[in-house]
């Protein structure tokens, strides 16, 4: 099994193309939690797996190609993990409501192996590792949060890895991967950010990474209306 990171864009408006000269500038370091740290008491690269964990065993009943997809479907303690829609063309728009101090996490441009993929039965970690960073090195992506820009350069430098763990595919999964436990390993370009005041915010996000031998689409575009409420229930 392969999973592959692409195009997500959140917004509560349209985005136009005013948003270019808008940044952070000095504050936005203070939104994310980075590669170094351990939210919630956890390293990084533990939420890494925890996501793919997730995502590579969303059923297909639950795929975000299916329409009414909710807006969120996961959380663990105190994080949320948004989609990463691989599979949606077009424009899709979600409204969420969620609980305080809960902080959100998704991917941009990921890869995943594992040794249940075709010709990785008996790949080395090295192979896996080698495998995953080739696929994520041609990257780009725009991330605006309130209508303001996250660098991308900045967010090159939040690229992540996981460590080694073996991840379980149950059958029936929305990516049609063959059930079983298998060595995995995942890294690649994610946002981590830290728990929202309470009220509404817009999150806008598009990334591309073409992986040319295995044709996968550049991807969706995803709009995320989001309200904090201002009680963690």
């Amino acid at each position: 099994m392969i999973i592959l990171g692409t195009m997500l864009v959140f917004s509560g408006v349209l985005v136009t193309s005013q948003l270019v000269n808008l940044t952070y500038a000095e504050d936005f370091s203070s939104l994310l939690y980075t590669p170094s740290d351990s939210p919630f008491g956890i390293p990084y690269g533990i939420w890494i797996t925890k996501y793919w964990d997730w995502w590579a065993n969303v059923p297909k009943t639950l795929s975000p190609t299916q329409q009414n997809y909710p807006c969120y479907t996961h959380d663990v303690g105190n994080v949320i993990f948004l989609v990463d829609p691989l599979k949606i063309s077009g424009e899709v728009t979600y409204t969420c409501k969620i609980p305080a101090a809960k902080a959100l996490f998704f991917s941009l441009v990921t890869s995943e192996y594992d040794t249940g993929i075709e010709g990785y039965e008996k790949a080395t970690d090295k192979q896996l590792i080698d495998a995953a960073r080739q696929d994520d090195n041609s990257n780009a992506f725009k991330v605006f949060l309130d209508g303001k820009v996250i660098p991308s350069d900045a967010i090159r430098n939040l690229r992540g890895e996981s460590p080694f763990w073996n991840i379980t595919i149950v059958e029936g999964n929305h990516y049609d991967s063959p059930p079983g436990v298998f060595r995995a390993f995942a890294e690649g370009f994610y946002i981590f950010l830290k728990p929202l005041p309470p009220g509404s915010h817009q999150l806008y996000y598009e990334t591309s990474s073409p992986k040319s031998d295995l044709q996968v689409s550049p991807g969706g575009k995803i709009t995320y209306n989001l309200v904090v409420n201002s009680t963690t229930t």
